[in-house]
């Protein structure tokens, strides 16, 4: 929820905030915040809603809005550029950060896009100073953090200074099952998905792997669908929706 009170402490002409992209990331609450906010949530590529994505653009053109929730897809439209260009962007906020690290950008591989826009963005303005950049993320291990200030070091010039709290979370609780082979660590995950028969998300380390898992699993008598960023957009919208109504268990 962080990344979303941030605009509270924060004076802004136009604060574009970066997000996930999956539907399900945004709170409830999002929409009756951004109303106070002045805000515009243009959703993601993931949205079938392309109407509310459009008034959110025209919001913020029109000068109504002044915070813009936006997927890191949506940065490669030049409708958007064209709209972020004609007002002072004072900072952008990414949530999710940890996809500019390691495996992350292999499921989001627009993560790695941000740094080229935001660079091109400030050429275009004539910027002296980069603008402000501020990253979130919960999945913040010591090389994570290296990775994502190395990134921005690199794109930008933006020099990330690192606030870190405490990684506990009291209402999550881990179990972690040591299997040797790959079709013992699936026999595992089979017996839990039996055991527990709810909906279930499972992550991989790779594009490919929630394809062959999903498969495998749904062949073996457990519907499951799979989810990851290089999919097309239809698709994904509707693998989600199918998790989202429990139509399938597993994704």
């Amino acid at each position: 929820m962080l990344p979303y009170l941030v605009p509270l402490v924060l004076l802004f002409s136009v604060f574009a905030f970066i997000e996930v992209g999956l539907k399900t990331a945004f709170p409830e609450s999002v929409p009756s915040a951004a109303a106070l906010w002045c805000a515009a949530v243009a959703g993601s590529e993931l949205s079938p809603r392309r109407s509310a994505g459009d008034a959110a653009f025209r919001r913020v053109a029109d000068g109504s809005a002044n915070l813009l929730y936006i997927s890191p897809e949506q940065l490669r439209s030049k409708t958007v550029e064209s709209i972020l260009l004609r007002r002072n962007v004072v900072r952008f906020v990414i949530d999710e950060a940890h996809c500019f690290s390691a495996w992350g950008h292999d499921f989001r591989v627009d993560y790695l896009y941000i740094g080229d826009f935001l660079r091109r963005f400030q050429e275009a303005k004539s910027l002296v100073k980069p603008i402000p950049v501020s990253c979130f993320t919960a999945t913040a291990k010591q090389k994570v953090v290296s990775d994502i200030c190395d990134y921005f070091r690199g794109k930008t010039g933006v020099e990330l200074a690192v606030y870190a709290s405490s990684a506990t979370r009291e209402n999550l609780h881990y179990s972690v099952l040591h299997e040797e082979t790959d079709a013992d660590k699936y026999n595992a995950l089979r017996m839990l998905v039996e055991q527990k028969d709810c909906p279930t998300i499972v992550y991989v380390s790779r594009t490919k792997r929630t394809h062959d898992l999903a498969q495998k699993l749904t062949a073996d008598g457990f519907p499951a669908l799979p989810f990851n960023g290089k999919m097309e957009p239809d698709e994904k919208i509707a693998n989600q929706e199918a998790f989202i109504r429990n139509d399938v268990k597993i994704i």
